[in-house]
């Protein structure tokens, strides 16, 4: 039985995965822009993304970025394949966690206390956000059996600095129907 083609065969493919796994990963700066958004229930109790809702639930900052370098595209025989998928993007600059501010512009109920308009949420000792970075986005969660949201108009506030020194600040304004 002749064993040269598939011992060939796989030594090709294994070429083929260390070539496109040696490909330098894209890089990317955080840039001082930022979007903020608001989802929750809306008035209709379906999930939605708008300004105005009856219970915010998803608080997400969409920080800018600049492209500082893109890899070249690796020859890929398997594209489908996740052991010859590209290395995932660096950011030459971070946020650092301990900079970064939430507030809003009016109380909210957590666990039946009171957090006052302007409290910083992210670092809140009652913790009243779930906070996920996968870049470039910060995700808060919250529990909707914890906050309660008085009705009214609230302004929400986000600031943070990257490990670099960048400021990055952003509002946005909703509306919470009672």
């Amino acid at each position: 039985m002749n064993l040269q083609r598939p011992v060939l065969s796989l030594l090709l493919l294994a070429v083929a995965a260390l070539v496109s796994h040696c490909t330098p990963p894209d890089r990317y700066r955080l840039t001082g822009s930022c979007v903020l958004r608001v989802s929750g229930m809306g008035i209709d109790s379906l999930h939605t993304t708008a300004d105005s809702l009856k219970h915010p639930t998803f608080l997400e900052a969409e920080l800018g970025t600049e492209q500082l370098a893109l890899r070249p595209a690796p020859w890929n025989p398997i594209p489908t394949a996740k052991a010859f998928s590209p290395p995932e993007p660096v950011y030459v600059n971070e946020i650092d966690p301990r900079t970064i501010r939430l507030t809003l512009s009016k109380a909210i109920l957590f666990d039946g206390d009171t957090l006052a308009a302007g409290t910083d949420l992210q670092h809140h000792p009652a913790q009243p956000l779930l906070m996920v970075i996968y870049y470039p986005r910060i995700s808060w969660y919250t529990e909707v059996q914890r906050i309660s949201w008085l009705p009214g108009d609230y302004t929400l506030q986000f600031s943070a600095q990257t490990t670099e020194g960048t400021q990055l600040q952003s509002s946005k304004s909703f509306y919470v129907y009672p």
